[in-house]
């Protein structure tokens, strides 16, 4: 057998392959030597040129076929051989130097679990885009913040101090050593299981291991309307809030399981905050669900994921925008009715 590599890439393909042979051929021109890195392509399509491309590299192909994600995350998982996992979105890009990078900052530091860096944006064609809107507060912070380092005896305190930084963003953004996600792979490879980028930061957390959050950009995000994190239609938009709804829950849950109080009131607060999103992009929500809500808010307050959200409104920001939306539109609906309607 060949050399164990030091470094697993695991492309994933779900559903979409117009992007596929840009993002293999972005993996294909690192300045790492390829001995040093494998590379599985896990995809639920046949298609001859890729396959091909895929066998003539030496690369492994996992064909899946069925709907949920979970599965194909864990049997890549499972199936890699390096140490540290990046993982790349098919519609996404590594810039050149990425994984010599990645492999100089897992080496350095045993003890480094979750390196998390910032992308550039590119458009449906794969041309640089300049920065805009998408996600800039986080982009500002992070060229702000300069490189970040939490170490195990710290790390909770110095996270609840930052500023929101995107940190479980973006799966091609992240790299993450095996054995923090083999160590919970039966919430990995569930049905559930739809988020891998905050499956992975969680999975860091509940270890002793250090985290690095990272201003370079090794990664080029595609921006298009086939993208998951933007849904096109208002059905889309259900299915996507459902999708991730499920995979907070299967996230909240594994980390009950631990037993890890900290750890806990960061997932309760991520699984608030996605309710609270919903209850305001949704149906107006009654003053009951506010006020339940907002009681939910303060026993998370101090949180990284609630200051994350909260840092501009205060701690009772969201619970006033939930009853402002309840209660004012109802007010004016009223306001507006014809006498004796």
């Amino acid at each position: 057998m060949s050399e164990r590599p030091r470094i697993s890439v695991i492309v994933t393909a779900h559903g979409r392959r117009g992007f596929l042979a840009d993002a293999l051929a972005s993996v294909a021109n690192q300045t790492l030597e390829p001995t040093a890195y494998e590379v599985l392509v896990a995809k639920d399509f046949p298609d001859e040129a890729i396959d091909r491309s895929i066998a003539e590299r030496g690369w492994r192909a996992i064909d899946y076929r069925e709907p949920a994600m979970g599965p194909m995350f864990g049997r890549c998982v499972e199936a890699a051989r390096g140490r540290v996992l990046a993982f790349l979105d098919d519609d996404d890009r590594f810039v050149p130097g990425k994984l010599a990078e990645v492999d100089r900052r897992f080496r350095r530091d045993p003890d480094l679990g979750y390196l998390h860096h910032w992308f550039a944006v590119i458009d449906e064609r794969g041309e640089r885009r300049p920065d805009g809107p998408f996600r800039a507060a986080e982009r500002r912070h992070r060229a702000a913040l300069g490189l970040v380092s939490l170490r195990p005896a710290d790390r909770m305190q110095r996270l609840r101090r930052l500023p929101p930084v995107g940190l479980d963003f973006g799966n091609s953004c992240l790299c993450v050593r095996a054995d923090l996600l083999r160590a919970h792979l039966d919430t990995l490879a569930s049905e559930a299981m739809f988020t891998l980028d905050t499956f992975a930061f969680f999975a860091a957390l509940l270890a002793p291991c250090s985290l690095e959050i990272d201003p370079g950009r090794l990664t080029e995000y595609r921006l298009h309307p086939a993208n998951t994190s933007l849904p096109q239609t208002p059905v889309e938009a259900q299915r996507h809030w459902a999708r991730i709804a499920a995979s907070y829950a299967a996230i909240r849950e594994m980390v009950e399981r631990s037993g890890d109080e900290a750890v806990r009131r960061e997932a309760e607060a991520l699984v608030l905050l996605h309710q609270i999103d919903r209850a305001l992009s949704g149906e107006r929500p009654g003053r009951s669900t506010c006020f339940a809500l907002g009681r939910r808010g303060l026993a998370v307050r101090g949180t990284y994921f609630w200051n994350s959200r909260t840092n501009r409104l205060g701690h009772y920001g969201l619970a006033l925008a939930l009853l402002a939306g309840a209660i004012v539109p109802r007010v004016l609906d009223r306001w507006q009715r014809p006498d004796g309607a």
